[in-house]
């Protein structure tokens, strides 16, 4: 997995409109390759759509992908087109289908003339009832199973330029870290699992070592420790296990927090005061900091600096009037 993930970063921004963010970064995807990689964008689209659009790769030049398409019917995520080919694509992550959703761009469709060929995809996370009215005539698709195509040119061969191959290991790999796709569970499983408890137990132990008092929770996404009453964070997400993150929450942080602090970044946060929040990383991966290599002792007293450190700057981030 790709820990440095652009798409996963820029996402942070745009979190309220998380099902948009994830089609339009499907559609530049299949723009780029229709236009970089025609053979294996029509190869992709075919499948995407069931064979409804069947393109050579000397017609890729002809096909448009387009978002948000306004229709007298709604607005389909995709519109997929041809000279003789439409088809619309409804993308979804987590949200449910609207009213007559499916039926409305259906009957959209049906409409427009000039095409010999139409059709409606759904696209979705999770598996979708489609309706009785237009079962048979919708092609249901599973975001799981683009990552599966996409990661199959990239195996083979296909791809013929880094950008390319770039471009696909980074959305593959955010429809990983955002939950919608899974990777295959390997042999690594059963000694990371232990060596992830490992770490927790040392973070624990570092915690009780300041005498900070903590609340430990289990998430779908993360492992967190809740400091101080919530007025701060430590955890590590499961997609980044390499990281420990150090945030404040309910602490409130300044315009200026990062220049008091010396160093992290802020972050948008609903639970502060200010509305941001001071974030510090402790990568164990780096080379500055050889955490694998060090002893238990030296591991223990790593975390332990990292919290001084963090809780240090993170009271120095805070506004004038807040501070002590």
């Amino acid at each position: 997995m790709v820990t440095n993930n652009l798409l996963s970063r820029l996402h942070r921004y745009a979190s309220r409109q998380d099902e948009n963010f994830v089609t339009e970064a499907f559609a530049y995807l299949l723009r780029h390759l229709l236009e970089n990689e025609p053979n294996v964008a029509v190869r992709i689209l075919s499948r995407l759509t069931g064979g409804i659009l069947n393109a050579s790769a000397d017609q890729a030049s002809s096909i448009t992908v387009t978002t948000q398409v306004a229709t007298e019917q709604g607005r389909p995520d995709l519109e997929i087109s041809t000279l003789d080919s439409l088809i619309y694509v409804e993308a979804k992550v987590d949200s449910e289908l609207g009213d007559r959703q499916l039926e409305r761009y259906r009957e959209e469709l049906q409409k427009q003339a000039g095409f010999a060929y139409r059709g409606l995809v759904l696209l979705s996370r999770y598996p979708v009832s489609v309706p009785h009215s237009v079962a048979g005539l919708v092609v249901s698709r599973r975001w799981y199973q683009v990552a599966d195509w996409l990661l199959d040119e990239l195996q083979g061969g296909s791809l013929g330029s880094d950008v390319s191959r770039f471009l696909v290991v980074q959305f593959t790999d955010f429809l990983t870290q955002r939950g919608v796709t899974m990777e295959a569970v390997g042999w690594q499983l059963v000694e990371g699992m232990k060596a992830f408890r490992g770490l927790l137990g040392l973070v624990q132990e570092a915690l009780a070592a300041l005498k900070i008092t903590f609340q430990k929770t289990n998430g779908w996404e993360s492992i967190n420790f809740y400091l101080d009453a919530k007025n701060f964070w430590v955890g590590m997400s499961y997609d980044r296990p390499g990281i420990l993150i150090f945030s404040t929450l309910l602490s409130p942080v300044g315009s200026d927090g990062v220049e008091k602090a010396g160093f992290g970044r802020v972050e948008p946060e609903g639970n502060s005061p200010t509305g941001i929040k001071w974030v510090n990383e402790l990568v164990l991966y780096s080379e500055d900091v050889h955490f694998f290599a060090r002893s238990r002792a030296s591991q223990l007293q790593c975390i332990e600096q990292f919290l001084k450190d963090s809780l240090a700057a993170a009271q120095r981030a805070r506004p004038v009037s807040d501070q002590p």
